[in-house]
């Protein structure tokens, strides 16, 4: 029987095989190969080939009519479940042709072959011929290529319209329903029922029935669970235990493996977090990420009550990809709301090393100190902030605290004054050795001459943060090489010489010229980094000058500005281009950031064309819309 009521979910997946195919195939060149797999997968077509009221019903053939340059007409036809290209004369309008004719026109040495094949692209492409007694005018390659390559790319695209309409139906008039009746037979009293589930334990425990065949279906961890060499069975019916899941967050579940239907009645970050955890225990791998940004909303507003836990969670749950990005978001840009949190104390010595060995991160050194020795002091049960009134057993205390972690201080970045406030009281429970490294540091000049055997060296890079959502350390090292026309990778991340400090963000103040120029004007040397709405390329220009805001056009004169285009993933790919002439910047009150017209933005609006610099940054599109952007300004560190 013929019905899109057939297998939906298989037609899916066929489906999402058909498109990953068709974003394959070159509109130059067609493969039977890969029309093969298409024809394969398409099995609810409409048949052109005459007039039907069942649009979706399953055709024997599918065809397409083309014309030669010679004028002979031919019809290229799929077949199912054979599928192959077969080009059929019409015989209505012309003499039959020969094949061996048409063979030899097309190069084909054995000349009476009733199949051939003709190679385009990387693939075969396989056609099958009527045979005939009459002649056929002589036709070259393209006289044949160009129309038939054009008839199966119709022939596809027809197709794919067809299935993306069956596609649509099937999601919204079938899906829910279906989902309805498996609900039903949850709830159902008369079903067959075959497996208990205990679930929770004391006053909290709750008993669920359910059907095998489904938590076979729709769960890879109840297919072991349930297994002859796991499950126990009582009265012919599987039990199951799980003492860990409260009863309420296995409803839900137990109803999204029956429905596909998450309901989520509340806002408390703690059950919703007891749901997430459930989830990824019993494997339900493909609602994790929605339950993690279920759990993040509410808890956006009070990160620090939450962020030691979070923390936590993205090194316990692999899988929990969205909270790992997102601790990773706020170690860089705002690591205070995990330093300076009630919670703080709460950290894993672990974690709390992993954050001090990064570079990343955007925080003085000597809050990080602050912030161990509150930490080690919690640890031991330091009570007394009086440190003139501590023995030498506290000393020591906070000396076995600390000895895991005093060599990822880099004290060679604080200032001298830090150093004897901070530092120097601390004196008894720092390693001897190490002080005496430190204290040479502040109070001789050959800071530079200066190592440590044992793994530790005292000079350490400097933390080296940047405040931009658009570009890390990594391009602020390749833009430095580009300031100083150094070559590719000339400067390391200890090594580039410049800061980068955030003046304007058009997503935090807004996308008007006046409020760039507000921020921007004279700051001198400046950074201007753009991403483009849509392809999320990363464009931008720097300008060696002041920026200001004149009520008419005024050019600046420089060699030393260029404009870029950066390559996220590979940085050897990205693009430099440097100016032609010499008024390469330009100013006007009502404008943004202006490196002529090669790179021009006004509001959210931006215009790239190549004209007065020696490379093109971007290939498609003069006028286009900016996602956001950033400006910077360049100082020597």
């Amino acid at each position: 029987m013929n019905s899109l009521l057939y297998d939906p979910c298989g037609f899916l997946y066929r489906f999402c095989l058909l498109v990953d195919y068709l974003s394959r195939i070159s509109l130059i060149y067609m493969n039977v190969t890969k029309l093969n797999i298409i024809t394969k997968s398409s099995n609810y077509l409409y048949k052109r080939s005459y007039a039907t009221t069942k649009p979706f019903i399953r055709p024997r053939l599918f065809t397409q009519q083309i014309v030669l340059t010679n004028g002979a007409t031919y019809t290229l036809r799929t077949t199912s479940p054979k599928p192959r290209i077969k080009l059929i004369k019409d015989t209505r309008n012309h003499p039959l042709w020969n094949p061996s004719q048409l063979s030899q026109s097309l190069d084909d040495d054995s000349g009476q072959l009733n199949k051939f094949i003709k190679k385009f692209g990387d693939e075969e492409y396989d056609l099958e011929f009527m045979e005939s007694d009459e002649n056929l005018p002589d036709l070259s390659s393209n006289d044949f290529k160009t129309p038939v390559l054009s008839a199966v790319n119709s022939l596809i695209t027809t197709k794919l319209h067809l299935i993306i309409r069956a596609l649509r139906m099937i999601t919204q008039q079938f899906l829910p329903c279906l989902s309805q009746n498996y609900l039903s037979a949850l709830t159902n009293n008369d079903s067959e029922f075959d497996v208990i589930i205990k679930i929770g334990e004391g006053n909290n425990y709750k008993e669920f029935d359910a059907h095998s065949f489904v938590l076979f279906t729709r769960s890879i961890y109840f297919r072991t669970a349930l297994s002859k060499r796991w499950v126990k069975k009582q009265d012919n019916k599987m039990i199951f235990h799980k003492p860990n899941i409260s009863p309420k967050v296995f409803e839900i579940l137990l109803k999204y493996i029956y429905g596909g239907i998450v309901e989520i009645d509340t806002e408390d970050p703690e059950e919703i977090l007891d749901l997430l955890i459930a989830s990824d225990e019993l494997c339900f791998v493909e609602i994790l990420d929605y339950l993690q940004e279920i759990f993040l909303e509410p808890i956006k507003n009070s990160l620090q009550d939450y962020i030691v836990l979070i923390i936590n969670l993205s090194l316990r749950h692999p899988t929990f990809n969205v909270i790992k990005q997102y601790v990773d978001f706020t170690i860089k840009f705002s690591p205070h709301i995990i330093f300076f949190s009630k919670e703080f104390y709460n950290l894993d010595q672990e974690i709390l090393e992993s954050l001090l060995k990064r570079d990343d991160i955007m925080i003085k050194e000597i809050q990080l100190w602050d912030c161990l020795l509150e930490w080690c002091k919690f640890k031991v049960e330091l009570n007394n902030s009086k440190i003139d009134e501590w023995d030498d057993i506290d000393f020591i205390k906070l000396k076995e605290s600390l000895q895991p972690f005093i060599k990822y201080i880099r004290f060679s970045h604080m200032t001298t004054s830090d150093f004897t406030d901070k530092v120097l009281p601390y004196r008894p429970s720092v390693e001897e050795y190490i002080y005496d490294i430190i204290k040479k540091i502040f109070f001789t000049s050959i800071r530079d001459m200066i190592r440590l055997s044992f793994n530790f060296s005292i000079e350490q890079p400097k933390r080296r943060g940047i405040d931009s959502l658009l570009i890390n350390i990594n391009e602020c090292v390749l833009i430095s090489c580009w300031i100083d026309n150094r070559p590719f990778n000339y400067y390391s991340f200890s090594t580039f010489p410049y800061d980068f400090h955030l003046l304007f963000r058009a997503s935090r103040d807004g996308f008007n010229n006046s409020t760039f120029h507000e921020l921007c004007d004279m700051k001198g040397p400046t950074l201007t980094v753009i991403r483009v709405e849509g392809t999320n390329e990363l464009i931008g220009g720097y300008n060696p000058l002041d920026w200001h805001s004149p009520p008419d056009w005024v050019e600046g004169i420089t060699r030393e500005s260029f404009i870029f285009k950066i390559d996220s993933q590979d940085h050897e790919k990205s693009i430099l281009s440097k100016p032609y002439i010499e008024d390469s910047v330009a100013n006007k009150y009502d404008n943004g950031p202006d490196f002529r017209d090669d790179l021009t933005i006004s509001g959210s609006k931006c215009h790239c064309e190549h004209f007065g610099y020696n490379k093109r940054i971007r290939s498609t599109g003069i006028d286009f819309v900016i996602a956001d952007y950033e400006v910077f300004r360049i100082v020597k560190s």
